[in-house]
């Protein structure tokens, strides 16, 4: 595989937790990671006032549209462990009977998930996200925390962590990606 950019999360507690169409996914979708680097753009401190609201600056809207633009090649997984809670909690809401809600499923990880595109030919792209990466508070829910880095790198052909994206029906993982006009939608 040819030099790729490279945006890596790293989750503090070792742990991720977040749901598709109620499913809960083991690592996030690179959809997801998607909407986390629009939300630093629309709502980090370059983030500039249109009206009554905050868009993205000219330089993140750009490299956030170039991922929409461009599939990932590849994601790095770490070893995970789906957790299930078969316990149910009662929590007392005022002037209502206490209610049973499961707890949330997470993914137990041992290290970071690596999400690869192509190697943007502008520099400026690759600027723009680690400008943005520091402004990602989480992905997923909000108690899966996250601490992103951006970078250019080579990624081995024969890495057995790496899955390789296709297109097409098969064996695999099935993950979202963002098309091109969700930052605008």
């Amino acid at each position: 595989m040819p030099r790729a950019l490279a945006i890596r999360l790293r989750f503090p507690r070792d742990a991720y937790s977040g749901a598709d169409l109620g499913t809960p996914e083991p690592v996030p979708s690179p959809a997801r990671v998607h909407a986390a680097v629009a939300a630093a753009a629309a709502g980090g401190p370059d983030a500039v006032p249109e009206g009554r609201v905050l868009v993205a600056a000219a330089r993140h809207r750009r490299a956030v549209e170039w991922l929409e633009a461009h599939p990932p090649l590849a994601i790095r997984l770490p070893r995970w462990q789906p957790t299930d809670h078969p316990v149910v909690r009662y929590r007392r809401r005022v002037g209502e009977s206490p209610d049973g809600t499961p707890f949330e499923p997470f993914s137990a990880l041992d290290g970071p998930v690596s999400y690869f595109w192509p190697a943007p030919e502008e520099p400026e792209i690759v600027d723009a996200l680690r400008e943005l990466a520091p402004e990602i508070a989480y992905v997923g829910r909000v108690e899966s925390a996250v601490i992103a880095s951006v970078g250019v790198e080579d990624v081995a052909d024969d890495d057995p962590d790496c899955l390789v994206a296709v297109s097409g029906r098969g064996p695999g993982e099935v993950l979202r990606t963002a098309a091109p006009g969700r930052l605008a939608a």
